[in-house]
């Protein structure tokens, strides 16, 4: 089977789905504006002609696009990120096509009511359209006529994440890992971790990831008189994520926007073995099963999140009961190679109807 994808090259979760159509013996080419390559894989990067209009970009090379699909002639089209790639991938006019939304594509860019007309074209024109949670599923069904919408999570790969005893230090360590971006809250949890420090002065909290917020944080931590306690890892690569959360005893997301569509950050740090605090609002209320592998709390709350941090911190018990119920939720529902198959199973049903 071939199979087209029209994608961020660049983005962890399109190389997971690149990786196993490959191993399974597809035929993958991608046509992206996020340029990066994979062995096997034909990568048609469309470099963007406008820097600062990067939407603009999409459009102008729809008619390049479609000869790039002409020449693959695919058996599936499959667009990830409705308001761009879904798009384009609307506008070339090919069938079948499956678009999947992700998050903020379906949260955030409906607003411009342009935006909006086209999204309800492409996801209504889709022959299948596929949500990586529930939450977000009822969000698309604004937006859609008359269609099912199939949930396929993100997942996680348990041979990649999975609990590490080797824990090197007997500092009671707090961590998260995401954009440092003010939709994702850090700048509560870091007034959180401030509280905490009052009753367990020796912890630490770790900070892993890039972003326009990274100074304002920074300052915040200085401003608090913690900044010694908090470490900022910057940007890590994927691959070492895993040895990043090994060192944790507790994951913290306080993220502040329903954008917050699923929450794979929440499933790997389950995975490892690390219980969660995060805000309870989005697909969190998926990926994390209140009061059994984490928290979740009102967001924007940092007495909130200090309170959950201490009481895992003063009762042993309850986290390691946590973390051994977390690492079995993942892997009944959410190891990625089972939710893989989903997608699998659409193409497959789609192929069929042609014939």
């Amino acid at each position: 089977m071939r199979i087209c994808l029209l994608a961020p090259a660049d983005s962890y979760h399109t190389a997971k789905i690149i990786r196993f159509l490959v191993k399974d013996g597809y035929d993958v080419s991608i046509c992206t504006f996020h340029n990066a390559s994979y062995p096997g894989v034909d990568v048609y990067y469309f470099k963007p002609k406008f820097e600062y209009l990067s939407k603009f970009n999409y459009y102008l090379n729809v008619n390049n696009i479609k000869k790039i699909i002409k020449k693959i002639n695919p058996d599936i089209v499959h667009a990830h990120y409705v308001s761009s790639y879904g798009l384009v991938g609307y506008l070339t006019r090919f069938h079948p096509l499956v678009i999947s939304v992700w998050g903020s594509d379906i949260y955030d860019r409906p607003r411009n009511p342009i935006m909006k007309s086209f999204i309800k074209k492409a996801l209504n024109e889709a022959d299948a359209v596929l949500s990586t949670s529930k939450t977000m599923a009822e969000q698309t069904k604004k937006f859609v006529t008359n269609k099912e919408i199939l949930v396929t999570p993100f997942g996680i790969d348990p041979t990649k994440f999975y609990p590490c005893a080797d824990k090197k230090s007997n500092k009671f360590i707090i961590g998260t890992a995401r954009i440092l971006a003010p939709k994702y809250g850090i700048k509560y949890l870091i007034k959180a971790f401030a509280i905490f420090l009052k009753e367990i002065p020796d912890a630490e909290l770790c900070i892993a990831g890039e972003g326009i917020q990274k100074k304002e944080l920074i300052s915040l931590a200085r401003n608090l008189g913690i900044i010694n306690k908090v470490r900022f890892f910057g940007y890590i690569n994927p691959n070492k994520i895993p040895e990043f959360l090994s060192h944790l005893d507790v994951f913290c997301m306080p993220s502040i926007k329903e954008s917050e569509s699923f929450g794979v950050a929440a499933l790997e740090a389950q995975a490892c073995g690390v219980p969660v605090i995060a805000s309870a609002i989005g697909g969190l209320h998926e990926t994390i099963i209140d009061k059994k592998t984490g928290y979740l709390i009102p967001p924007k709350d940092p007495a909130a999140i200090a309170e959950k941090i201490l009481f895992l911190c003063q009762n042993p018990k309850i986290r390691l009961s946590m973390s051994e119920s977390g690492v079995l939720f993942v892997k009944k529902y959410y190891n990625w190679l089972n939710n893989i198959k989903k997608i699998e199973k659409v193409y497959y049903s789609l192929i069929n109807k042609r014939f």
